[in-house]
């Protein structure tokens, strides 16, 4: 759906991401493609879920997966890595389409959902 009509709008939403069994640069080159579509520039939040199961390159590539994601946010934006979400046994739920209160400190991080 990235770049046609049924694009999806981040505008004032909190964005959930995840992955499995990918290599590095492959989630560098989907998070760029979704920076440059402007998915990034108007959203409240991101919730990173579960980035398991990263296959490693023959030779080292880039910087972590968090790095790589701090990169192609605004600074201001909030992240929450590490929501127990995905592809693992501990997989919670997350209500799409609900309102949603996302609260990050340097000592928690709280998912509401209202």
């Amino acid at each position: 759906m990235l770049g046609s009509d049924s694009q999806i709008s981040t505008e004032g939403k909190i964005l959930f991401i995840e992955e499995i069994g990918e290599y590095k640069y492959s989630i560098d080159r989907m998070l760029q493609s979704l920076k440059r579509a402007n998915y990034f520039t108007k959203v409240k939040g991101v919730i990173v879920g579960g980035m398991t199961k990263v296959k490693k390159n023959s030779t080292p590539w880039g910087n972590s997966i968090e790095q790589l994601i701090l990169e192609v946010l605004p600074k201001d934006i909030p992240v929450m890595f590490n929501f127990p979400a995905g592809h693992e046994p501990d997989n919670r739920a997350l209500i799409f389409g609900r309102n949603v209160q996302l609260s990050i400190d340097t000592k928690k991080a709280l998912v509401i959902f209202k």
